[in-house]
């Protein structure tokens, strides 16, 4: 099976695999609505199978990485922890 992956900010402290709540929260509060701007471009219908849905799925995050690589990334759920401490300490960096 593929790892999941999910659309975030680079500024997302939280891991949104295993504390979804903050990690919305705050996608909100900062107006980058991961999941509505995903669901904006998707090209998802009830008449394709669950696969190829999360294919659309996946295509429109890896477009959204594409179109605004300094804001969004696609974090994989097997190094997401990872993923986000290196985002953060980048950020701190920058001060």
């Amino acid at each position: 099976m593929n790892d999941e992956v999910m659309l975030t900010t680079v500024n997302n402290p939280f891991n949104p695999f295993t504390d979804f709540d903050n990690w919305f929260n705050f996608d909100n509060l900062n107006g980058t609505d991961c999941c509505g701007t995903i669901a904006r471009i998707a090209n998802c219908t009830n008449a394709l199978s669950d696969e190829l849905n999360d294919m659309e799925i996946e295509k429109a995050m890896d477009s959204i990485v594409d179109a605004m690589p300094g804001l969004y990334v696609k974090l994989h759920k097997s190094t997401a922890d990872s993923t986000i401490k290196s985002l953060q300490k980048q950020i701190e960096q920058l001060g």
